[in-house]
């Protein structure tokens, strides 16, 4: 199993990572083949769902569950505390979510690399040229510990994209702070462990449409979404 914490993960290494684990995927099956589902099974790693603070988080009135209930669920960790935060973990995902299903930019397999480094990963999720007037979006990751400030049109934009505005909006901000803010890509702000979804306007000149480019991005989000969920908690 992939450990990813904050302190041990980089621009570079997610770059690698997916890389390495799309290549390994058989042609036309799904990314758990590589991760020994034959093998392994899920009871580690999961617990039952946590709904709110009363006895087994609300999962069952029995005396005891199958699989143990996690403890934290007296906290904040259940879904009664984080609808009432704005800021919660719940709250991302239901606007993440919400965003893959609202914009067509996220139901074509258009990926294009903007810039990676160690400290940054970046990348445009573009429409299918024909929808040429509906929204792009840039995301962008901060994995390190320092502010990046970062010119997203004239130092990173990859050549084969044509950006109709130099200004976004933020859709999701990984605190959610900043969410529907303004800014400039010539000069944008990335804080400390910061992920953002920027909404723009951008058009690929050639379109590239493949199984395991859409599997590609089903990888990044999922191993982005640890990232976040992990520097949030």
């Amino acid at each position: 199993m992939i450990k990813i914490s904050p302190d041990s993960i980089s621009g570079f290494e997610v770059y690698r990572l997916i890389h390495d684990w799309i290549a390994n995927i058989p042609d036309g099956a799904w990314p758990n083949w590589v991760c020994c589902w034959k093998e392994l099974n899920r009871d580690k790693v999961r617990s039952p769902m946590q709904w709110d603070t009363s006895v087994n988080a609300g999962f069952s009135t029995a005396n005891y569950t199958w699989l143990p209930v996690n403890q934290n669920y007296k906290h904040a960790s259940n879904v009664q505390v984080q609808l009432e935060d704005p800021f919660s973990t719940l709250r991302f995902f239901k606007r993440t979510l919400q965003l893959r299903k609202t914009f067509l930019a996220f139901h074509t397999n258009t990926l294009i690399y903007s810039f990676v480094s160690y400290e940054v990963f970046s990348f445009w999720r573009i429409p299918d040229r024909e929808s040429v007037s509906s929204s792009s979006f840039l995301i962008a990751i901060n994995f390190s510990n320092k502010s990046i400030v970062a010119d997203y049109v004239n130092d990173f934009m990859p050549a084969d994209v044509n950006l109709n505005t130099t200004y976004g909006r933020i859709k999701i901000s990984s605190s959610m702070t900043r969410n529907e803010e303004i800014v400039d890509l010539k000069m944008l702000h990335l804080s400390p462990g910061e992920a953002l979804v920027i909404q723009s306007y951008a058009i690929r000149t050639k379109t590239r449409r493949d199984f395991k480019h859409a599997l590609f991005y089903i990888a990044l989000f999922a191993l982005c979404a640890v990232y976040i969920v992990t520097s949030r908690t």
